[in-house]
C-alpha cells in the first residue's frame, strides 16, 4: 500500500514524528490496514483549515507513552468525528476552540441563532482489560474472564458518570468567554471503547447508555450522543 496514497492526512502526522511513521511502516497486516484507514477516512471529512487546526492539537502526541502508548492521540484524532457529527446536525462555522491554559471544549458552531459546543470524550477500556489483551499479544493467556452483557452500575454512575461531568465542567467554564453566547447548547459526543472486544454487546451497552441518559439525567442541559460501532464490529470492518 503506498501510504501517501491511501493514508495522505496520517503520513502528514508521520512526517513530525519519526515514532509515528514507524507506526505506518508495515501495513501487511490487514487489521492494522483496515484500522488506519478508518482513521484517515474521518480525518479526510475535514476541510483543509480544520485538518490544519486538529494536526497542530496532537503534535504534543506523536510520541508512545509510557502505558497505553498510542491511546492519547487516538484519543485527539477522535475529535474529528465530533466535528463530522455537527456537520451532520447541519452546524455552520464550525471550527476547533483554541486551547488554553483553562480547559476549553473542543468545538464550536452555530445552528440558526444558536451558539453549539461539543466536548467530545473517548471512554477507554479498563485497566485489566488493557493488560489481559497485552498478555494475549505477548503469547500468553488472557488473566481475566470476557466482560457480561450488562454495564455494571459502578461503570455507569463512576467513570461513565465522571466522564459527562468532567466534559460539562470544561463547557460551562468556556460559555462566559464565549463570543455572542446567546443561546448555547452543549453536546457530548462520546466515543465508547469498551472492554467488550469482540463488540459482541455494542447493541446492549448503548440502549443501557441510553436508558442511563434518559432515567438519571446525569449532566442536566447537556445533550449526551453517541459514536456506536456495530455488534462484531473489528478492525477488518469500516467505520459507519
Amino acid at each position: 500500500m503506498n501510504r501517501q496514497c491511501d493514508l495522505p492526512r496520517l503520513s502528514e502526522l508521520a512526517a513530525c514524528s519519526v515514532d509515528f511513521a514507524s507506526k505506518l511502516e508495515d501495513m501487511s497486516n490487514p487489521a492494522k490496514r483496515q484500522f488506519f484507514k478508518n482513521i484517515e477516512t474521518k480525518l479526510g471529512q475535514l476541510p483543509e483549515a480544520t485538518w490544519a487546526d486538529l494536526k497542530q492539537k496532537v503534535q504534543p502526541y506523536l510520541k508512545p507513552a509510557r502505558t497505553r502508548p498510542w491511546q492519547q492521540l487516538y484519543d485527539r484524532l477522535n475529535e474529528a468525528k465530533g466535528y463530522n457529527h455537527l456537520v451532520k446536525l447541519r452546524c455552520t462555522d464550525i471550527h476547533f476552540v483554541p486551547e488554553t491554559t483553562e480547559k476549553t471544549p473542543d468545538l464550536k458552531g452555530m445552528l440558526g441563532n444558536t451558539t453549539v459546543l461539543c466536548e467530545v470524550k473517548t471512554v477507554n477500556v479498563s485497566d485489566e482489560e488493557a493488560i489481559a489483551r497485552a498478555a494475549l499479544q505477548n503469547g500468553g493467556h488472557r488473566l481475566i474472564e470476557s466482560p457480561p452483557p450488562h454495564l455494571g452500575d459502578d461503570f455507569l454512575s463512576g467513570k461513565f458518570t465522571n466522564t459527562l461531568n468532567n466534559a460539562n465542567i470544561q463547557m460551562n467554564k468556556y460559555i462566559p468567554n464565549c463570543s455572542s453566547p446567546g443561546v448555547v447548547r452543549k453536546i457530548i459526543f462520546v466515543i465508547l471503547n469498551c472492554d467488550d472486544e469482540l463488540h459482541e454487546y455494542a447493541g446492549d451497552y448503548k440502549t443501557q447508555l441510553d436508558e442511563f441518559v434518559q432515567n438519571h439525567n446525569p449532566v442536566p442541559g447537556c445533550d449526551v450522543e453517541f459514536f456506536s460501532r456495530p455488534p462484531f464490529f473489528c478492525a477488518t470492518t469500516s467505520e459507519p
